[in-house]
């Protein structure tokens, strides 16, 4: 009868272990780009959503108003009809304004009504009253070419593309690894129970290394070497490309937001030019010197002036929190948001140095932390297992 135990160590295996563990490494970091990528992604989409049902209200509330003020020209328009004042053409101009203006309004209901859902469906909950934040608590912006350098540094996107491409990297090394020689400490201690009729035991030990030197093995390496290099500038052209495609839409983004705020102040103009027009084409009206159809249609313009500045309203804050998202700044950590951060690096932190075990309780450290006494409690096996 015998016992062994025989232990194997690979001391150099042509820098595999350190090139496999840094490609490893590469992957984390890309990964935990891509947490942070969904996360703005998912901000984003909620901002946007929210902007998309106070622009709902708005519109809808400018048209139950404008409902209201040509139901009630019509009643003026039918009640001077009834005493000679006009004719019959007035009060049908009058009657098609106001069912127009009902279509609008119920159309208008109907878009409320869909971007609650989808405000529902992203943030979980219906949405209450909503307005359009402060320019004060509207995140800060930066100057064109500050922002097109952030969004090249911190785009999280570009992040990701970028340790893709140092991972695959260090997988050509990995792969030309396997060319080079390999040394390997080798130990074994045995015990043999009655080797002969002169000795009861024999306890035998020994330890030495081995040296591998690899000669041809039909060419495969070579061939995976040269695929993993072609698979590499397919990162590298991945990454040119993220990287346009980040730079187009932040400078399409922020002509949005340029176009936007310079529309903001002409219709600023507009609706209070529009207000003061109609003023007067009602007292015109009145002492005859305009039509029904000049008051129908200065009430048309003041609407649609008044509809025109909500749009461009919501068009800039989604603009610039797009602009945020772009620069890779739409996190809740970036934007104070009361809520518990997530910290993706947390994980990495707490598990990189452990050979074996599942750390339970957040402790991290390394194989000597492993409890082996916790299969027969709670081990961290038998809870993987259930």
């Amino acid at each position: 009868k015998s016992i062994a135990l025989e232990l194997s160590q690979p001391l150099y295996r042509g820098g595999r272990t350190v090139n496999e563990t840094q490609s490893a490494k590469e992957m984390v970091f890309a990964a935990r780009a891509r947490v942070t990528e969904v996360e703005q992604q998912v901000l984003l989409a909620a901002v946007t959503s929210h902007f998309d049902v106070v622009h709902a209200q708005e519109v809808t509330n400018l048209n139950a108003n404008n409902e209201k003020v040509l139901a009630r020209k019509l009643q003026a328009t039918s009640d001077r009809f009834e005493v000679g004042e006009l004719t019959s053409t007035d009060v049908f101009q009058a009657e098609a304004r106001l069912a127009d203006a009902t279509a609008s309004r119920i159309a208008a209901e109907g878009d409320l009504s869909i971007s609650r859902a989808r405000y529902h469906a992203i943030v979980g909950v219906f949405p209450t009253k909503l307005d359009f934040p402060s320019q004060e608590s509207m995140p800060e912006l930066f100057d064109l070419d500050t922002g097109r350098q952030l969004s090249m540094q911190r785009n999280p996107e570009i992040i990701a593309a970028a340790h893709y491409e140092r991972a695959a990297l260090y997988k050509i090394s990995v792969a030309a690894g396997v060319l080079l020689p390999e040394v390997t400490l080798d130990t074994s201690i045995a015990r043999a129970a009655n080797p002969t009729t002169f000795t009861d035991e024999q306890d035998s030990f020994q330890i030495g290394l081995t040296g591998r030197i690899p000669l041809y093995q039909s060419g495969s390496e070579y061939a995976e070497v040269r695929e993993l290099r072609m698979i590499a500038v397919q990162r590298r052209r991945e990454l040119d490309t993220v990287r346009r495609q980040v730079e187009e839409d932040f400078l399409r983004t922020w002509e949005q937001l340029m176009t936007a705020r310079a529309r903001i102040l002409s219709f600023k103009v507009s609706v209070t030019a529009n207000e003061v027009a109609l003023d007067g084409v009602n007292q015109e009206a009145e002492v005859g010197v305009r039509t029904i159809l000049d008051v129908l249609d200065a009430e048309q313009e003041l609407f649609e002036a008044k509809a025109n500045f909500v749009r461009v309203r919501r068009d800039e804050a989604v603009a610039t929190f797009k602009l945020l998202s772009i620069s890779g700044g739409m996190t809740a950590a970036n934007l104070n948001l009361p809520v518990e951060i997530y910290d993706p690096g947390q994980h990495y932190y707490l598990v990189k140095e452990k050979w074996i075990g599942f750390d339970e309780d957040n402790k991290g450290g390394s194989f000597f932390d492993m409890d082996f006494g916790d299969l027969l409690n709670k081990s961290s096996f038998l809870d993987f297992l259930d």
